[in-house]
């Protein structure tokens, strides 16, 4: 597997959104296979770690959000 160098700087939103903006293809499609199966089930797994990001990670909440946006996709406050 090959990486690109992605370098972005700002905010963890701005640098979300940037990332979110470089990479939309890769992420939609990374997204769409996690999220093929049962999505429900897999959403509720991940967001069950989203108090321990909110209190010990909040800047790589602020990136999601950014990466979202970027994609055009909801981000989920719940």
């Amino acid at each position: 597997m090959e990486f690109r160098k992605i370098t972005v700087s700002g905010t963890p939103f701005e640098m979300g959104f940037a990332f979110g903006e470089a990479c939309k293809e890769e992420i939609s499609a990374l997204l769409t296979e996690l999220l093929s199966d049962k999505p429900d089930t897999k959403l509720q797994k991940t967001m069950c770690f989203r108090t321990l990001y909110e209190q010990y990670f909040p800047d790589i909440l602020e990136e999601a959000r950014g990466i979202a946006q970027a994609l055009e996709v909801p981000f989920s406050h719940g």
